[in-house]
C-alpha cells in the first residue's frame, strides 16, 4: 500500500503505489503508475506492469521512457528483458533530444526491438517537420528503420520520400545522421 520502492539486485528501482508481490509465482505487479530507473540513468514510467523475478522480465501495457541521451519513447504493450537489456514494443513513438534539427525530429512505427544501442523499427516514418494534426510536409517512410545510437546514424530499408503523403522518390537503402548530431560531412 502507498508509496513502495522495490530494489532489484542494486541495478533497477521500481517506485509506485499499491504494488503486489505474488510469492508463489514470483511476480511483482501493479495497475497503478510506477517509475523504473536503472544504472544507466534511463527512466521509465509505466502503467499496468508485471515484473517476473525468475527471468527478470518487465511487461507493461503503456510506457513512457527517457533514455540517457534524453530521447523520449512512448509505446503500448512493452516487454523489457532487464537481464539482457532488450526492449520490444508495439506502436512506438520516438522523439529525439534537441539537436541541430530542432526539437521536432521524431520517428514512429508499428513495432520496435532494441538491443545493444541498436533499435529496429518496422513500418516506420521519420520527419523533422513541426508537429501538427495533418500529415507532415515531408516524411521518410520505410519497411524497416534501424537507429544505431553508437554511430548516431539512421538506416532505411525500402523507403519512400513523401511530400504531403504522396510518394515522390524511392530509396532501396538510405541513411543519414540522427537528429542529435550537430554536424557531419558527406554527400547531399
Amino acid at each position: 500500500k502507498n508509496t513502495t520502492q522495490v530494489d532489484i539486485e542494486e541495478n533497477f528501482i521500481i517506485i509506485g503505489e499499491n504494488i503486489y508481490f505474488y510469492r508463489q509465482d514470483e511476480i511483482i505487479r501493479s495497475n497503478d503508475p510506477v517509475k523504473l530507473t536503472d544504472n544507466f540513468n534511463n527512466k521509465i514510467d509505466a502503467i499496468n506492469f508485471d515484473y517476473y523475478l525468475e527471468n527478470k522480465r518487465f511487461i507493461s501495457s503503456k510506457m513512457n521512457f527517457i533514455d540517457q541521451d534524453l530521447n523520449k519513447y512512448k509505446s503500448k504493450d512493452t516487454f523489457i528483458d532487464l537481464e539482457n537489456n532488450r526492449i520490444a514494443a508495439k506502436d512506438i513513438e520516438i522523439y529525439f533530444a534537441d539537436g541541430e534539427l530542432g526539437s521536432n525530429a521524431r520517428l514512429k512505427g508499428r513495432s520496435m526491438i532494441s538491443e545493444n544501442n541498436i533499435s529496429v523499427i518496422k513500418n516506420g516514418v521519420f520527419t523533422t517537420c513541426e508537429i501538427r494534426k495533418d500529415c507532415p510536409p515531408w516524411a521518410l517512410k520505410a519497411s524497416e528503420i534501424k537507429h544505431d545510437k553508437s554511430k548516431k546514424t539512421i538506416y532505411y530499408k525500402d523507403s519512400w520520400l513523401e511530400l504531403y503523403d504522396i510518394p515522390v522518390f524511392y530509396f532501396p537503402k538510405f541513411f543519414h545522421p540522427d537528429p542529435t548530431v550537430n554536424r557531419q560531412s558527406g554527400f547531399l
